[in-house]
């Protein structure tokens, strides 16, 4: 039984033909060793604010500032495992020029080739997401899309974008 909202961003940020990522430390609890975006829990007080909260996240992991990201673009996701709490997932793409970055206490941060990220180790669901990330950045994609993630009652994720 699902009990409460939660909420979540993670940023790909693009430079030239690179995305940075963050691989989680091994000593994280949540899915150590793993790739993913920069990003973290949602405040309750951001929620009327999404980009505020990526880019307050992109700050804290990465050191870069607001002026230092453009293009940020926002597709939201809404979730519910199997009798878990509602989760929503807030997957953004933006650009930058700054080459440095961090450090992240999260874990290590990476510039990778984008034709390499298909042999990284990624967080499932951030796999997924920056895959069609990169399709949107590479087919200039405009705009926020929202979509509904469900259980298809095989223990399979399925999707409906609205």
């Amino acid at each position: 039984m699902a009990t409460g909202l939660k909420a979540y961003v993670a940023v790909f940020l693009f430079r030239d033909n690179r995305v940075l990522l963050l691989r989680r430390s091994e000593h994280r609890r949540f899915a150590p060793g793993l790739w993913t975006g920069v990003g973290g829990r949602v405040m309750l007080a951001e929620m009327a604010d999404l980009e505020g909260a990526a880019l307050r996240e992109v700050f804290e992991e990465t050191g870069l500032a607001a002026g230092d990201v453009s293009d940020l673009k926002i597709q939201v996701v809404l979730t519910r495992p199997e009798g878990g709490d509602v989760a929503l997932l807030v997957f953004c793409t933006a650009r930058t020029d700054r080459a440095d970055v961090g450090p992240c206490d999260e874990g290590s941060l990476h510039w990778v080739e984008v034709d390499r990220v298909g042999e990284l180790a990624l967080i499932e669901n951030a796999g997924r997401a920056l895959g069609l990330a990169i399709r949107a950045v590479s087919e200039g994609a405009t705009g926020i899309r929202f979509g509904v993630c469900a259980s298809d009652g095989e223990g399979r994720l399925r999707t409906v974008t609205l």
